[in-house]
């Protein structure tokens, strides 16, 4: 770090110290490139990605090369030759688990032969809830304490189907609960959603907790449920993220209601679902792609970015994590930062930044990040 580059704090760095490390960062990128002879044999500058993707879905592979031309290209899926598949992309519709695997390509030309890393095909575990809405009574879920698998009859109304389950029915102990496992994907964010209701002769509260577990809790919430009495039911929609952290998840539903007197603790219609805009979010672009871009993960808190789109047509996305302006800046030399578009949110949400660069970009290549701009009167 040089001597100068230090503001009078001697912590932070000054102008001079933000562009010495600037400079180390673009040097330290542009040193990944491999060295291309135009006349050789191929160089890959941009290995495929490894893709995780919901079942039915479409799936794009590419690699990019260079070398003495013509290049030919043979994608392999664990090692054997996929017949057919001889471009530079590899695209498979209607994915199916037969099609997960490690896929590279292997390509040639007149001086020689190179072969990509491996990509990995990972399917979204769909996690299915069995018998969700209780039409099979308690098949499929695994039970403890007061509780019982009813029909619909008056006075108790269902929201899917004709099956419910009832807690602490008949004003016994508030100590039911019930469980099931189902099978998920490790990183990958599911929405489990469900109506827990209560049938009520007077005005008291229930209150049921719904954990999801994996290898560690990854989803905690306590649910209060006031009755309209009259021996009505009441239901209330409820519907939670979590991302899984195991191969499987534990979801647990728990009667913690203090008083059962003329009431019952009701649930119904247990679903997961990947949400659609996750299920299909293409992977992050990496450093050295073709089309010299370099997209690097923003803070911790915003999560990582997605990259879609080809040279003259790009678009760079996240998911904003709440309410507030949020900025996409591009550079050519780190040092100085260019405003491109301002997104202001009411909650989170997803967003998307359209950027149109020209189809030729600098030898160095062209930075973008993005930002959350701090509220008005905040530094």
């Amino acid at each position: 770090f040089p001597a100068n580059g230090l503001d009078a704090d001697g912590v932070h760095p000054n102008s001079v110290g933000s562009s010495w490390m600037a400079q180390q960062w673009r040097d330290a990128i542009v040193a990944s490139y491999p060295a291309i002879d135009p006349d050789g044999q191929p160089v890959i500058t941009d290995h495929p990605d490894s893709a995780t993707v919901s079942a039915g879905s479409s799936v794009t592979l590419e690699v990019t090369a260079a070398g003495a031309t013509p290049l030919s290209y043979q994608w392999r899926r664990n090692s054997t030759t996929i017949s057919g598949a001889t471009s530079r992309t590899l695209t498979i519709t209607n994915v199916q688990t037969t099609d997960a695997g490690s896929y590279d390509v292997v390509i040639s030309n007149t001086v020689g032969t190179t072969t990509s890393n491996p990509a990995q095909l990972t399917l979204l575990s769909s996690a299915t809830v069995v018998n969700g809405s209780f039409e099979s009574g308690l098949s499929g879920w695994t039970h403890t304490g007061n509780l019982q698998a009813r029909s619909a009859a008056a006075p108790y109304t269902a929201t899917n189907g004709t099956g419910i389950i009832a807690l602490n029915h008949a004003n016994l102990q508030p100590n039911g609960v019930i469980s099931q496992t189902i099978s998920t994907t490790p990183g990958a964010t599911y929405t489990l959603a469900f109506d827990v209701g209560v049938l009520a002769f007077n005005g008291s509260q229930q209150q049921m907790q719904v954990t999801a577990t994996g290898q560690s809790v990854v989803l905690s919430r306590n649910i209060t449920v006031i009755g309209l009495g009259n021996g009505t039911t009441r239901w209330v929609p409820q519907s939670f993220t979590f991302v899984a952290n195991s191969g499987s998840t534990v979801l647990a539903f728990r009667d913690i209601s203090t008083t059962s007197n003329g009431l019952d603790l009701l649930l119904d219609h247990v679903r997961v679902t990947i949400p659609a805009s996750l299920a299909a979010a293409p992977p992050s672009l990496k450093a050295g792609t073709s089309s010299s871009l370099v997209i690097g993960s923003g803070p911790g808190s915003l999560g990582p970015a997605t990259f879609t789109g080809a040279p003259g047509d790009f678009r760079i996305g996240l998911m904003a994590p709440d309410a507030g302006s949020y900025v996409l800046q591009r550079s050519e030399n780190l040092i100085r930062w260019e405003n491109v578009k301002e997104i202001v949110t009411e909650g989170p949400e997803q967003i998307e930044f359209k950027e149109m660069p020209s189809t030729t970009t600098p030898a160095g290549g062209v930075f973008y990040r993005i930002g959350k701009l701090p509220a008005t009167g905040q530094n």
